[in-house]
């Protein structure tokens, strides 16, 4: 393999790997005012580029400890959980204040270092070479940050998105946690699984949309002396 197809090949692994992670970014973020939220995540995901490059420096120290591995799964694992059964309604809908700025660009941090352990793994072993695999893993975040601003978008459209992503956290989580223990499964087939369940998660509220069109319910609903 060639210095570039290397690189090509880190930068594209970096970006099926950095599906989930900015998922669970613009989940987090969201729970700003939308005027805080894109400088939430430039720190956030900036502080965590920073400490994924010093993962980087000590990747031989984190494949010969897979612990530290299993330690950053589990707070993936305790993130999801943390948000799906304990932060939310009857009515399913987050329970937004007492978020502070600092607390959620501190999440966004913790949330890139659990993910990055799995990914500098997973770029180191595709070269020997310090400065390729450098340069793979800075194009991954560079398409993560942008994939992150798409997603936010996507939220605001689609809040039942919000969910998913965290589901989606949960389940990255226990993957590295089943494949500590010899269940691994293909980066192809988690980043597809993920993508169908975006999709799926887009399908529905498009439906619930046309629905309460069609049957003027919700915010779409006529009140009765406009009618007449």
């Amino acid at each position: 393999m060639s210095d570039l197809s290397v690189v090509l090949s880190i930068v594209l692994m970096e970006g099926l790997l950095s599906v989930d992670n900015a998922l669970v970014n613009a989940s987090l973020a969201a729970k700003l005012p939308r005027g805080e939220q894109k400088r939430a995540l430039c720190l956030g995901i900036g502080a965590g580029a920073i400490l994924r490059f010093m993962a980087l420096a000590l990747a031989a120290w984190v494949i010969r400890y897979p612990a530290v591995k299993l330690i950053g799964a589990g707070y993936l694992v305790a993130l999801a959980v943390q948000h799906l059964c304990f932060k939310h309604g009857g009515n399913g809908a987050t329970r937004k204040g007492g978020e502070s700025f600092r607390g959620v660009v501190a999440s966004i941090m913790l949330a890139d270092i659990a993910f990055s352990l799995d990914n500098v793994v997973a770029a180191v072993g595709m070269s020997p070479k310090f400065p390729i695999v450098v340069t793979g893993v800075l194009a991954g975040i560079l398409v993560m940050l942008f994939a992150t601003q798409i997603i936010a978008m996507l939220m605001r459209r689609y809040p039942l998105l919000e969910r998913t992503a965290y589901v989606i956290v949960g389940f990255v989580g226990a993957t590295i946690i089943s494949a500590h223990f010899g269940a691994e499964m293909l980066e192809i087939n988690r980043f597809l699984l993920i993508i169908a369940a975006v999709l799926w998660t887009v399908a529905v509220e498009e439906n619930k949309v046309w629905t309460q069109k069609k049957y003027k319910t919700g915010p779409y609903q006529v009140e009765v002396s406009q009618v007449l």
